[in-house]
């Protein structure tokens, strides 16, 4: 078999990360409670490449589906990108192109939720808090879970909240 071909062959039959991985998803999620606004707490990554956190405002659609507004600080401003998020099954989301997939692991919707992020060529997981210090057991919650995932931990980063917006959001 051509080495290429057995590659190929091998992918297909793999899947993607998210199903090799078994990636868990909060059995009794609840979208429309996973309203309001969202701050980075912690990411654990596949990979020691730089990628930033950011806030954001999920607000849930009447068919399942979640909009996120993203509010990103470039450029001496705050721009806020928006996405929708459509439902695959409980508690994962897709986006319209299909290059990325995100998981609801676990949440308490007042606190904290995290989700293990899925892209073409990359993971994470990460936990989104209300307040914008972490509590300390949803902490401990994430950190567990990174680990069941196989996230190295030189690869867990918590949120610098310095980065964030203050300034309204300009829609982009």
């Amino acid at each position: 078999m051509k080495p290429a071909l057995g590659l190929a062959l091998a992918l297909t039959c793999l899947g993607s990360v998210g199903a090799l991985l078994d990636i868990p998803v909060q059995q009794d999620f609840l979208w429309k409670k996973v309203v309001g606004k969202w701050y980075p707490g912690a990411m654990a990554k596949q990979y020691p490449l730089e990628r930033t956190m950011y806030a954001y405002t999920t607000q849930p659609l009447s068919n399942g589906d979640l909009v996120l507004k993203i509010d990103i600080p470039r450029d001496g401003e705050c721009r806020r990108r928006r996405m929708v998020l459509y439902a695959l099954r409980l508690a994962i989301f897709e986006t319209e192109d299909g290059k990325i997939t995100i998981y609801f692991v676990e949440t308490d919707y007042e606190t904290y939720h995290i989700v293990y992020v899925e892209m073409e060529d990359e993971h994470f997981l990460h936990l989104y808090t209300k307040d914008e210090a972490p509590p300390e057991a949803a902490k401990e919650r994430f950190l567990a879970l990174a680990q069941d995932l196989n996230f190295q931990s030189d690869r867990i980063y918590y949120a610098n909240q310095l980065g964030l917006c203050t300034d309204p959001p300009v829609e982009v």
